[in-house]
């Protein structure tokens, strides 16, 4: 008679939880949707993201003149700051 119970007993929680799937079931499957949409998402800007810097790079990269033109004209100014006297002795032109 025990036995009986026993096995009558879990039956009828495999059935409770059979239920509980059943009816949840259209709840978790729209739930995991939109949390997978938000997840694909947010790799679509991510990935944008990274295309932007990538970009900027290259450009940046890709200008290596502009960029030494820059370099020697700084270069150029701080040297006449540090030695003002070269610059003094030569005669103005006019």
């Amino acid at each position: 008679m025990y036995n009986f119970l026993l096995f009558a007993g879990r039956a009828r929680l495999h059935s409770l939880y059979a239920t509980y799937d059943a009816r949840n079931s259209a709840a978790v499957k729209s739930v995991t949707k939109a949390s997978q949409w938000r997840k694909l998402g947010m790799q679509g800007r991510r990935r944008e993201s990274r295309a932007a810097l990538y970009l900027l790079i290259v450009s940046f990269a890709g200008n290596l003149e502009g960029q030494t033109f820059v370099r020697s004209t700084e270069l150029a100014t701080v040297s006449r700051l540090q030695s003002p006297s070269t610059y003094a002795d030569r005669p103005i032109r006019t």
